[in-house]
Parts: C-alpha cells; structure tokens; sequence
C-alpha cells in the first residue's frame, strides 16, 4: 500500500522541508520505513478482533518505491488573473526518483511554504499483471483547484472499469492520463461534484467552503463502486473482494479524509492525525520530531534553529498514513470507516461513513 501526508492550516504555512523531509520518519523516509503507534492493539469500531498482525502488516509495510508526488497551494496565478479574492490552485511535482535522492524535490521542499500541501509514495498495483510506473499514474490528480490522493485498492478493477468510465463526465473521462484505480476515482468523484454542485466540469475552478457537499459526494462515489462491483460479480457468478479506500481530497481551503474498507474484520490501511504536530515539525518553533535533544540544523547556513518563539502556533491539522514525529501523545488513530472533516477555519470532526 502506499503512504500519504496532508497538511492544512487557514494561517500557519509550513515549509515543505520541515514536513516531508527533515524528520526522521518523514514521508520522504517512508519508502521502507514503518512506524504504526496503537494499530496492533486497538480494534477499529469494535470489528477487528479477528484480523491478524500478518494482515495489518501487508497493508501497511510494503515498499513504496514506484513515485513520489507532491501538491501545494499557491495564489499566485490570482495575481495575473482576475480570479475570486481566496483563489488558491495546486502546483505538482511527480517523478519516480526515490525522495532522498532527487536534487529538484529537494530544493523545492527546502524552499517552498504552504497553508495546504499532500504528498504521496508510490506502491503500484496492477490492472493487467504488470505495474505501470509512470509519472502520469502518481498520486495526487489534480483538476481545478481539487486535488486527490489515495492509499488502496479498488478490487475488480480491471473487470468494472468499463461500467465505472461509462458513469464520467466527458470532460471527465477526457481527463484522465494514467490507467490506475486511483485516478478514475478522482474522475468519478470530480463527475459526481459537477452534478452535485449543477456546474458541471466548471465545479472544480470554485471553492466548496461546505464539506458537506464534499462528504456527500464521496460517499455517493464510494457505495456506487461498491454496488458495481457487486453486480458485475454476481454475474460473473464469482466472490466480491473488499476494497480499500484511504483519501484525501482538498481545494486548499477544506480538507476531507477517510479511512475505509468494506470487510467485517479486516482493517483498512493505517492513518493518523494531530493538530499540535505541526507545531513540533515546525523549526521556528521549540521541539524537534526525533526528539527533545535533537536541534534542527539548516544544511545551507548552518544556523541552527528551534528557538522560542514569541508568538502561539496557529490552528492546523495533519492527516497521515504515519505519524511523522515520535510524540505519541501527539497522534490520533482514524476509526475504520470514518470520515475525517476539516472545515475552512480548521475544525476538525470525525463521522461514520453511512451506506457502506
């Protein structure tokens, strides 16, 4: 399975460096690194009591070693382009070098800031027995201001992907450049948002400050590939398979999660999140993600960085496969087949997802 990090603030930027990179168990780390706080010992919504620790071990330490994507938001296109005044639209960067070894990633993470960023290792599935690995098929897709990332499967993929691109808008289906279960999600997800919001394909070039429409998209997108799926097996008179679906979607103003797997017993891939981690990620601020004696170094000056800082740190919420620093307390465990809602000012709720 592959690993994920999302990062949301309405007024706290943080640096790329310090959130995908620096820690010692940063997402840049994560390729064949694990750490899984509570996933062994606390059963998810009371279901779990049967699934193995070989299990949860497969869905969450394979080696995520087939591309890396980065999003962040930026309203620089609102300064050449008469836009609404919040406008914010992803920037990407893809490439199927390992993090810790790509010079241009590197230098990006080490200068940029952002209030919204995901970033996504790869652990390719197949469609027809080989695994494509392409910088078209990393994760996240991006249209308009939306971008979508995922940790899972969709099972029978290759069997209902047909029925599923049938469902897509055209501009939708035009959409799409990669062959991945992932990205026709998205493009699911994106039909599904133009028909919910009566704009069509323009729905993703605007801010849905609601998240409930989000959230209500989402599940109409999730139950109807689960009842496709269900009928294309029957016919075929063979067992349906759970799926596994760990996404997170933003417009850089709201973020919406889930963790979520359509199996009595199984659990779904790990994810966590913190509202005061970021706080311990951040250098200009006391603390260090490795821990209390470590001090941050800034690899072009030398300076070393960690002071007090005068002022509190602002409202943010981080949203990850794994925890990225090794405070535990920091750390909350998303309940199986939940979703995880930050609203624009950085609420965070968490609700059951209904018709699975």
């Amino acid at each position: 399975m592959c690993r994920w990090f999302a990062y949301i603030s309405p007024s706290e930027p943080c640096l790329l460096e310090d959130v995908l990179v620096n820690a010692a168990h940063s997402l840049s780390k994560q390729v064949h690194e694990h750490y899984l706080p509570e996933l062994f010992s606390r059963p998810s919504n009371g279901q779990d009591e049967k699934a193995s620790r070989e299990d949860i071990l497969g869905k969450n330490t394979s080696f995520n070693i087939d591309g890396l994507g980065v999003v962040w938001y930026t309203s620089t296109r609102h300064e050449f382009v008469d836009l609404s005044i919040d406008s914010l639209y992803p920037i990407q960067y893809k490439t199927l070098l390992h993090p810790m070894s790509d010079a241009n990633f590197l230098s990006l993470c080490a200068n940029t800031s952002s209030l919204t960023c995901f970033g996504h290792i790869r652990a390719a599935t197949s469609v027809s027995g080989v695994p494509t690995l392409s910088e078209t098929n990393c994760h996240p897709f991006c249209k308009g201001k939306f971008s979508i990332m995922h940790n899972g499967t969709i099972a029978h993929f290759k069997a209902i992907r047909r029925e599923i691109m049938a469902l897509l808008g055209e501009e939708e289906a035009a959409w799409i450049q990669g062959n991945t279960d992932s990205e026709t999600l998205a493009a699911l997800f994106y039909t599904y948002l133009g028909e919910e919001t009566g704009k069509g394909g323009k729905a993703v070039h605007e801010h849905v400050h609601d998240v409930e429409v989000l959230k209500k998209v989402l599940t109409r997108t999730i139950v109807d590939v689960i009842r496709i799926q269900k009928r294309v097996m029957e016919q075929k008179n063979e067992p349906v398979e759970p799926s596994t679906i760990n996404l997170a979607i933003s417009d850089g103003k709201v973020l919406l999660c889930c963790r979520f797997r359509n199996h009595p017993t199984d659990h779904p891939p790990s994810l966590y999140y913190s509202t005061t981690a970021g706080k311990t990620l951040n250098r200009k601020f006391p603390g260090h993600p490795d821990g209390e004696d470590e001090i941050f170094v800034d690899h072009f000056t030398g300076k070393t960085h960690g002071e007090q800082c005068e002022r509190d740190h602002g409202t943010h919420v981080i949203v990850a496969s794994e925890p990225t620093t090794y405070k535990l307390e920091e750390w909350t465990l998303v309940e199986k087949n939940s979703f995880l809602i930050v609203d624009s000012e950085g609420n965070v709720t968490m609700e059951s997802i209904v018709g699975n």
